[in-house]
This record gives C-alpha cells, sequence and structure tokens, in this order.
C-alpha cells in the first residue's frame, strides 16, 4: 500500500506560513538575551480564548535603543519595562510571522531589564501551539510548539539558542487536571477555579514547553529511576498497558547506553486525541498522537508493540540529545533527530531483536535515498532563514542522518563513537552546541577526523555511487562520482566515503573498508577475489555498482553470500540502477522475481516496496493483467512459506509483513479472487466483532473488501468509524473510506474528509489510500482544486505547503495543473515552490522512465 501524501504531510507537518526572511532580520540579535520567563495563564477547553500574563528577565549586553522578541495572534492589554534605573516607556508594533518590535524611549544601557506583558489569546483549533480538541464530546487542552508556534501561546524568545529555565503557573477550572513539564510545586483552589504552580524547569529552549489541561485519566508507569504516568482522554487508560510494559527498560537502556542518568525530574506521556506529529519529545511531559501509544491490550499486532517500541525509544533518546543539548540553530536540526533515530533504533534492536529494527532502517535508507538523488534535495545542514526553511526535506535528518551516523559508527568502532557522544553531552550540558562540536568530540574519541566524512556528507545534497573494477591479480579499482537518475544533470561532487568492503579473497572471508576521499582508489585485496559486495553491513549511505557479469553473480548466490540487510540493500540498490538507467527494465523485473523467493520475510519486504515504484512507472491499464500474474508469480512462493493467516510459532517478522502480502495478492495488482473474498469475509466479521479477527490483517482486509465495496458498506464503515473509540480502530475505517473505487463513494469518502467527523489532523487519511490509481488520484486531486477554500480553511495552515504532493505519479498533464493553481497569490504560502520542485522532479523521473523502459517491460511481461 502507498502511503505517499500522508508521509510526506508528516515530514512537513510544522512549515510556516510566512513570507521568508533575510537571515539577518529573521534571528534575533544576541544583544538582549532573555535568563527567564514566568508565564501565568487562566485556561479553560469550554471557552474559545484565554488570558495570561509573561514576566521576562532580561540581560542587555551593550547599548541599544531597539530590540526584538516573538508574539503571535494575542491582544497586547497592559505592559511594563523595568532596568536599572526604573520604568522605561516601550512602544510595541507587532510584526509578520510573529515578529514585534520593542522600542524604548532612550538608548538602553547594559544590565538586568524586566519585560512583563499582559494579554488575551484565543484558542487554536487545527493542532498547533496552545490549541483546544474534542474526544467524545468532552475539551481538552493541549499545547504542540515545534518548531515556532510558542509564539501563538505567549510572547517569549522562540529560537532554539535562547535555552533558558521557565516557569508555569496554569489556573484551570477545579475538577480538571493540568499538567506541564514539571511536577507541581504548589497548588490552592479558590471559586472554582485550581491554580498550580509548576516548578521552575532547567534551562530549554520554547519549543520544548508543554502543559495540557482536561478530566484526564492516567495510569503510572512503575520501574522508572523517576516518577513517571501516561495520561488519557476519558476512558482510554486501559489501552496504556503496552507503553507502560517497555518503557521502564527502553530507559535504563538508554541511562546506561549515556553513563548518565535521566535528565529530569519526571516522565510523564500524553495520548493526544487531534495531534499533527507522531510524537514530540518535550521534556517530562512527551505528547504521542493516541494512535502511535495506545493500543488494545486484547487485540494488539506485531506491527503496534513494535510501533510503540519505537516511538517511545526516539522520544526518550531525545531526552539527552535535543534536550539535555539543543542545536544552537535550526540548520543543526539533524544533531536532534538522526541520532534519536539512531540511538533509538539501536537502544530498540537491543533490547527487542525479534523486531529487526536494522532491516526497517535499510528500508529507510532505500527510500530516502531515492528522494536524494533529485536536484530538488538540499543538504541535511542547510541555510535557515523562514520556518520553511527548517522543515525543508526534514525526511533526510531523521533517515539519512541515521543511516550516516550508523557508517561512522561502523568505522570508528561502537566503543570509541559512545565515548565520544558521552563526552559531547556531558560538556554541552543544558546549553546549546553545533555539529562541529560533536565531529570534534567523536573525532577525539576515536582519534580519526571525522569533519572531513560528517561534513561531505551533511553539508552537500545527494548521493554518491562507488563504481567497482577489478584487474589482475586481486586488485580492486574503486571510483566515486555523483548518482543521478536517468537524463538529469547537477554539479559533480566527491565525498568523504569510509567504504565498507566485505569480500571473499584466496579462499577467505575479509573486510576492509577503505577512505575514498578522492576521484578514486586502487587496492590490492589478495591473489584472487572470489566476490565483493561493496556495502558490507548496509550501513552505508552510498549507491554501488560492479560490472554486469559480478552483479548477476551476486544477485545469483545472495542468499549465500550476503547477510540479511546486504540483500535488502541490494534490492534496493538496483532499484536505483534501474532508475539511472545502468539495468533494464526486464533485468530489473527479473531479479525482483529471484529475490521474492527468499526466506527471509525482510527481504520479501523489499521487493513489496520495490513493487511499488514498478506499478507506478510501468503499469498502465493494457499491462494490468500481466502484471497481476507477474505479481503472483513473485509473491506466491512467500505467501504460501509464510502463510496469509498467523501460525504458531512463526517470527513477528512474519506477521509484520503478511498484511503486505494479503493486500498485493488480495488486490494491489495481484487480483487473486480467493484473497478479495477472504478479505470480505474478514472485514465483515471485524465488524461485527473485533477480537475475533487478527488485528494486524483487519485493516488491509477492510481496503481490500471496499475495492468491491458499494454504499451500503461504505455506510458501515462510517458507523463503525463515528462510534469507535478506539484510536486504531478509528484509523483503520477512515483510510478504508478511501479506497472505494466507485468515484461516487470516493467523492463522497473525500466530501466527508472535510467535515467535523473527521479530525484536521487525520484529513489526509482517506484521500491518501485514493493516490493507489492514477484515475484515483486525478480525482482527489481535481477534487482539491475545486475544494482548495475549505481545505485551507480546515487544515493545520503548515500543511498547505504539501498539498502540491496530490500531484505526484507519472501524469505530465496533472504537474502543470499543480504548477498553475499553486502558483498564483492566493495559493501560495512559504515552503509551497520548494514542494512543487520535488513533485517535478519524482514525476519527471517517472515519466522518463516509462518512456525508457516501458517498452522492456512490456516485452518482459507479455
Amino acid at each position: 500500500m502507498r502511503k505517499r501524501l500522508w508521509v510526506c504531510v508528516l515530514i512537513s507537518f510544522m512549515v510556516g506560513t510566512g513570507v521568508s526572511r533575510a537571515e539577518d532580520s529573521w534571528r534575533f540579535d544576541a544583544r538582549v538575551r532573555p535568563t527567564f520567563e514566568a508565564i501565568e495563564l487562566t485556561i479553560d477547553a469550554s471557552k474559545a480564548d484565554y488570558e495570561g500574563t509573561v514576566r521576562v528577565e532580561l540581560d542587555v549586553t551593550e547599548p541599544v535603543e531597539t530590540f526584538r522578541f516573538h508574539a503571535q495572534g494575542q491582544t497586547f492589554t497592559d505592559w511594563s519595562f523595568v532596568g536599572p534605573e526604573g520604568a522605561v516607556e516601550l512602544e510595541l508594533e507587532q510584526g509578520d510571522d510573529g515578529f514585534v518590535a520593542a522600542r524604548a524611549a532612550h538608548l538602553l544601557k547594559p544590565g538586568p531589564y524586566t519585560l512583563a506583558i499582559d494579554f488575551t489569546a484565543a484558542f487554536g483549533t487545527r493542532g498547533m501551539g496552545l490549541y483546544r480538541a474534542e474526544s467524545q464530546d468532552i475539551g481538552y487542552l493541549f499545547t504542540h510548539f515545534w518548531p515556532v508556534h510558542a509564539r501563538t501561546a505567549f510572547p517569549c524568545w522562540d529560537e532554539p539558542g535562547f535555552k533558558i529555565p521557565f516557569e508555569i503557573t496554569l489556573t484551570v477550572p477545579e475538577s480538571d487536571v493540568a499538567i506541564a513539564n514539571t511536577p507541581v510545586e504548589s497548588e490552592s483552589v479558590a471559586e472554582g477555579w485550581k491554580t498550580l504552580v509548576f516548578k521552575k524547569t532547567r534551562p530549554m529552549s520554547t519549543y520544548l514547553l508543554a502543559f495540557a489541561s482536561g478530566p484526564f485519566e492516567s495510569v503510572s508507569i512503575a520501574g522508572l529511576s523517576v516518577p513517571g504516568r501516561i495520561y488519557t482522554v476519558t476512558g482510554q487508560s486501559y489501552l496504556t498497558k503496552a507503553a507502560v510494559e517497555v518503557t521502564p527498560s527502553i530507559l535504563a537502556a538508554m541511562e546506561t547506553y549515556f553513563g548518565s542518568p535521566y535528565p529530569y525530574a519526571k516522565l510523564d506521556f500524553v495520548a493526544v486525541p487531534e495531534f499533527p506529529a507522531g510524537a514530540m519529545e518535550n521534556p517530562g511531559l512527551v505528547t504521542y498522537k493516541d494512535s502511535a501509544l495506545l493500543v488494545d491490550p486484547s487485540a494488539v499486532s506485531v506491527a503496534q508493540r513494535r510501533g510503540t517500541v519505537a516511538i517511545i525509544a526516539h522520544e526518550l533518546a531525545h531526552m539527552w540529545y535535543g534536550d539535555l543539548v539543543t542545536m544552537e540553530w535550526w540548520n543543526d536540526l539533524w544533531l536532534n533527530e538522526s541520532f534519536a533515530s539512531f540511538i533509538g533504533d539501536k537502544i530498540s534492536d537491543q533490547l527487542f531483536p525479534k523486531y529487526r529494527f536494522n532491516l526497517e532502517q535499510r528500508l529507510a535508507a532505500n527510500r530516502i535515498m531515492s528522494q536524494d538523488t533529485r536536484p530538488s534535495t538540499v543538504p541535511i545542514r542547510h541555510e535557515v532563514n523562514s520556518a520553511a526553511d527548517i522543515t525543508e526535506d526534514l525526511g533526510l535528518a531523521y533517515q539519512k542522518g541515521q543511516q550516516i551516523l550508523g557508517m561512522v559508527e561502523s568505522w570508528i568502532g561502537e566503543d570509541a563513537f559512545r565515548e565520544g557522544v558521552r563526552e559531547y553531552l556531558e560538556r554541552y550540558a543544558w546549553g546549546t552546541a553545533t555539529a562541529e562540536d560533536l565531529w570534534s568530540a567523536l573525532s577525539k574519541a576515536s582519534e580519526k577526523d571525522l569533519s572531513g566524512v560528517l561534513s561531505s556528507f551533511l553539508d552537500q545534497p545527494g548521493v554518491p555511487i562507488i563504481d567497482v573494477e577489478f584487474f589482475s591479480p586481486g586488485g580492486v579499482k574503486i571510483s566515486q562520482r555523483r548518482f543521478l537518475n536517468f537524463g538529469v544533470e547537477a554539479p559533480a561532487q566527491i565525498w568523504t566515503i569510509p567504504a565498507s568492503l566485505r569480500y571473499s579473497a584466496d579462499g577467505k572471508l575479509r573486510s576492509r573498508t577503505v577512505v575514498l576521499d578522492d576521484a578514486s582508489y586502487e587496492a590490492s585485496l589478495g591473489k584472487e577475489i572470489e566476490w565483493l559486495t561493496p556495502d558490507g553491513g548496509a550501513l552505508g549511505y552510498y549507491r554501488w555498482c560492479l560490472p554486469p557479469e559480478e552483479m548477476v553473480a551476486l544477485a545469483g548466490r545472495a542468499i549465500d553470500l550476503l547477510s540479511t540487510p546486504e540483500r535488502v540493500a541490494f534490492v534496493g540498490n538496483a532499484t536505483a540502477l534501474l532508475d539511472s538507467g545502468s539495468v533494464s527494465g526486464a533485468a530489473y523485473l527479473e531479479l525482483l522475481g529471484g529475490f521474492g523467493r527468499d526466506p527471509e520475510p525482510g527481504v520479501v519486504q523489499s521487493v513489496i516496496s520495490a513493487l511499488e515504484e514498478v506499478k507506478t512507472a510501468f503499469v498502465t491499464p493494457n499491462l494490468e493483467a500481466q502484471f497481476a500474474e507477474y505479481v503472483r508469480a513473485t509473491l506466491s512462493p512467500a505467501a504460501e512459506r509464510f502463510g496469509l493467516e498467523p501460525r504458531p510459532g512463526e517470527t513477528e517478522l512474519v506477521a509484520l509483513i503478511r498484511p503486505g502480502l494479503f493486500g498485493w495478492l488480495g488486490y494491489y495488482s495481484g487480483q487473486d479472487s480467493e484473497n478479495r473474498a477472504e478479505a470480505r469475509r474478514l472485514a465483515g466479521a471485524f465488524m461485527k466483532d473485533p477480537a475475533s479477527v487478527d488485528v494486524s490483517l483487519a485493516g488491509v482486509a477492510l481496503v481490500v473488501a471496499a475495492k468491491d465495496g458499494d454504499r451500503e458498506l461504505f455506510d458501515a464503515y462510517v458507523r463503525h468509524y463515528e462510534a469507535a473509540t478506539e484510536p486504531t480502530r478509528r484509523r483503520l475505517y477512515l483510510v478504508a473510506l478511501g479506497a472505494f473505487t466507485d468515484p461516487k463513494l470516493q467523492q463522497t469518502a473525500l466530501d466527508y474528509s472535510l467535515t467535523d467527523k473527521v479530525r484536521p489532523t487525520d484529513f489526509f487519511r482517506p484521500m491518501d489510500e485514493m493516490l493507489w490509481t492514477e484515475a484515483g488520484a486525478d480525482l482527489a486531486f481535481s477534487w482539491l482544486l475545486e475544494n482548495y477554500a475549505a481545505v485551507a480553511s480546515r487544515l493545520p495552515p503548515a500543511w498547505l505547503s504539501s498539498l502540491p504532493y496530490l500531484a505526484e505519479g507519472c501524469s505530465i498533464e496533472r504537474l502543470e495543473a499543480a504548477r498553475s493553481f499553486f502558483s498564483q497569490p492566493e495559493h501560495e504560502v512559504d515552503g509551497m515552490q520548494a514542494t512543487l520542485h520535488k513533485v517535478a522532479d519524482a514525476v519527471t523521473d517517472c515519466v522518463n522512465l516509462r518512456k525508457r523502459e516501458g517498452a522492456s517491460v512490456e516485452a518482459f511481461l507479455q
């Protein structure tokens, strides 16, 4: 199943909507710095607005007359400014994007000052800032400030480099629960209101502040080194069991790895019913999308258990990386996300090896390298002069950065890497740091100069490819160049690549890491090389190519010679070689067929991922029957080996791959009538009794059943969606609403996504399922253009720049329509042109691939 648009939205969910600014005006002058901020708010979810006061202590280091801070959407009712010599008259002017200019009546001398502001503001309603959400007609208040939305809740200095202590005071209805980053210091009740003063925080950035209020339920997390609880909306505390079970061991393993205790006074989680991300690493109060944290203990799938481990580990890694030590500026966002992904998966693999997080990491690396190949990609570290710049190509900071760190760790060794990480955290604890600070610590610990490797992969875009040539006796020449898809031009680049060679020479298995920092390198590996893989361990962030006969021979013996991660990487690498024109369409399909018979479920999963590109690029209506036969031939061996129903004693990876097999063979071009019938049976049983159907198959069964479904089935899905209270179950029905192929029902699903029954942060789920076919994508895109005003008024504003992704696929006509529509001033927002460039690259690549290899693929399928 292709989840293209939803993924794009998740990695661009907080792009701002303002006008880009020059660097010198978008980033504040540090001559006026906050040193402490007290925030007092009176909030009630039954109302539409709130009031508050902030008191900010400032340090003026040089004489100034003006300074700036952030406040967006608030009405100032009163303010005062006091310095060493008493009160100072201050004029405040609120500008665009939350920038407020403060002009003093006279020159401010260096020294301490205090700015106090009383204000009123409306609660957000679309998942950003301080916002209101409902569950079962009960109102709750939540915050989500990443990256620049603290300014929409109260006046502040909304930059990561201004890392200061905060003190939060909340006055809420007496019957409500209120929580924040720190424990409660004091509590008082008067006239139906409850005032809670929370303990002063350690230094932190504004985007990490968090609080919530409402009639929450909570469950204690036993076994932590600090107090901890999970908070849910009313009626959902019974869904916390899985998270409660795994959190203590994950936190303990993190403390061991980092060599220091968890840095904060408590560890609370909050399951949020309306949330624009998967989770947010607010120290002491981590917020999660409810469906990411809560699972039904009576019907929990392996995928859900695995997902719970992954997201908790990622967020807990952030407590050290991102929270304890924070990036100085947004250009080093990768310091947060790459390390949280890398350490999170490392700890997860250590504690739960059955889930094989290393394979999922490799699959993610395959996907992100495909994106990073295109000319519109940007470096991980790039200029940040607007809110949109912060999250452009955000997936690179996660998957690309994670793969690069794995490559570096493999090169310098786990012990040296961990030692460097610990030294970095100890030195910059409670402060900020830059990429150079980390490189220095890792270089010192490993006694190797890492600056060349890391800067070449982080400060320039793209992916290198290593070409390998053999010469006698036992010699090898390794060359590098920038990897590009066929027909694409881009500036030449050189990387410093720690290439891990694994090979057999002179009858012995060997390995060697070659640091390739020039265009080519020659080495002698032995008297006779029997075989070689240029990416030993599948940890490299590069593509590679062997001579054709060597590639064919290695593919033919892959099961015997290559590890499972290396075989997963081989499939992804072959896809890249298809895109670049180095492999024909027919040869590629033949190769996929061979790997489809692999005994490891993870390798078969890589084949399923590859089939998605094949379908998009090559399968036109006249080839659907032939492609269906190919899918059956490729995936049926795995289906027969693993079974389409759970079996006693099967591994977790089999359970993880089964929905994909079931889906493809049931409808996704396999067109297997028996599987379709089974899907309808399972969907019906699930609607009658969810516990009667294995939850790992329920979602795909609902989707496959919908393909032939009528209005009666559609209405049944709607009823079950609206009646469901368990978050995952709601999501399954909502996704399935977009799977109906009747255009009238597709139109109804799209219209339904704009109603109050669907939360704004779930808007894309039905639409995303329609992107599986070109007809569905055309209908969804046309509907979007016709309903743009309604969509724009309902979606989180930051998501609007992601809407051009609906034009992806192989349609030049849809791309041109998107360019025309989204370039109109009334439709364009910050970041949208960058998205259009990425969509254009993707569509152009797809169209060129179809033109170049379409005949080859058709001949093979025929």
